[in-house]
């Protein structure tokens, strides 16, 4: 990540970013602002500067999204970004707030919660951008593949359980790590991962709750899906398996660069957990070809300000 030099306030310039393609051109865009980090603290007082979006069950067929079983909450949410991470909030009005510890670990689906769908390639169209050779053929909708991933925060207070702060990933096989089991070294089954770098806090108040998360982009650097694929080519050794990582895929530069984005709330009324209802901002499900942009945008140094 290049180091920025200066101090940046919270303006933008337009921009002309060369991109994969249209995504999804009539739904709404997203613009990601330059921050110089907020307190992660659920008050969110010093959130002023980004760009919040409110949607629900009768919002999401004008923002081209669609929800499942119609759900009662209302989810607001943003995102900003400096050099050192990546922040998300949201707040949700939601009148019963449902985290049930009987749930399946890595069911983010079964407990309330919010989702931020990214693909950092801004790859709709699913090709294989870096070492070919050495992926499945995926280049179908709907498929999974490294620079994709899901950030999955569950709506309890206690942030340090396994079943929140959840991080879904893309893999070499066309898949998302939630959907299938691995078997680490130790014999550990696994689905998806917990990344306990990411410092998140959730608040719960009467009727709805507060989530803010900031999440360090070299937290972002390392997954037990890039790193060990299954099965391993004969023809690359584990030495440059760092090569088929996050890092290059992250967008460079990052400001002015284009995302694939969208996202999810989850609605579960059942005491006990489960799949219930869910609203998707844009798109109808893991298909980021129907998702919608996102740009990290380009900040202003206070001596670049025009004197009026």
């Amino acid at each position: 990540m290049k180091t920025r030099i200066g101090f940046f306030a919270a303006f933008a310039l337009a921009l002309f970013a060369v991109n994969a393609g249209a995504q999804n051109p009539d739904a709404p865009k997203y613009s990601i602002y330059f921050t110089s980090g907020p307190v992660i603290d659920a008050s969110l007082d010093d959130w002023s500067q980004a760009e919040w979006v409110t949607y629900d069950k009768d919002t999401v067929a004008e923002t081209g999204g669609y929800n499942w079983n119609d759900p009662d909450a209302v989810c607001t949410f943003a995102m900003m970004y400096n050099d050192e991470a990546l922040y998300c909030a949201a707040e949700v009005e939601d009148n019963f707030i449902s985290f049930a510890e009987g749930t399946t670990t890595y069911a983010w689906w079964e407990r309330d919660g919010v989702q931020w769908f990214i693909d950092f390639t801004h790859n709709p169209a699913q090709d294989i951008l870096l070492y070919p050779d050495f992926y499945q053929d995926t280049e179908s909708g709907g498929q999974w593949l490294p620079g994709e991933m899901i950030i999955a925060i569950g709506a309890t207070e206690d942030q340090t359980v396994d079943m929140t702060r959840q991080w879904c990933v893309g893999t070499r096989l066309g898949a998302r790590s939630d959907s299938s089991d691995k078997t680490l070294e130790d014999g550990t089954i696994v689905r998806g991962e917990v990344n306990t770098a990411w410092e998140s806090v959730v608040k719960i108040e009467e009727g709805k709750y507060i989530i803010e998360v900031k999440i360090p982009w070299d937290s972002l650097e390392h997954s037990l899906y890039y790193s060990d694929p299954d099965p391993l080519p004969d023809e690359i050794d584990y030495d440059l398996m760092d090569q088929l990582g996050w890092t290059p895929m992250l967008p460079d530069p990052l400001e002015g660069s284009m995302i694939s984005f969208t996202h999810l709330c989850i609605d579960t009324d059942l005491p006990e957990g489960g799949f219930d209802a869910q609203a998707m901002w844009v798109g109808d499900g893991d298909n980021d070809a129907n998702w919608t942009e996102a740009t990290f945008m380009i900040p202003t140094s206070i001596l670049d300000w025009p004197l009026q």
